[in-house]
């Protein structure tokens, strides 16, 4: 299964299906601050494409391993996640439909 495959500091956190059943995501959130975007195919549920991102800095270093502690979708956009950073004050909105995902604020 797959919960034989996670490490036990990489499990997930968090799991939000996104709110308009058209665009066809789900996000996770792992204890490692990985959000993990998954698009899936209608018909018979299939994963089609898996995208792992985390929060970096300029040169490409992670700046955080904090846990995901909570994903949110913005109710007025398509492409806008926001996602709550565990033992910080930290909150991300990232554009998902950018690729790779990116920030949009901090």
């Amino acid at each position: 299964s797959d919960l034989k495959r996670w490490k036990a500091d990489n499990l997930p956190t968090a799991i939000r299906c996104h709110p308009n059943p058209a665009n066809r995501l789900i996000v996770t959130g792992f204890q490692d601050g990985r959000v993990q975007l998954i698009t899936l195919q209608v018909a018979s549920l299939v994963t089609t494409n898996v995208i792992d991102f985390y929060l970096k800095d300029e040169k490409g270093k992670n700046l955080t391993k904090n846990a995901i502690a909570d994903l949110n979708w913005d109710p007025r956009s398509d492409s806008y996640l926001l996602a709550a950073y565990a033992g910080t004050s930290r909150f991300v909105l990232w554009d998902v439909a950018a690729s790779p995902p990116s920030v949009v604020q901090t």
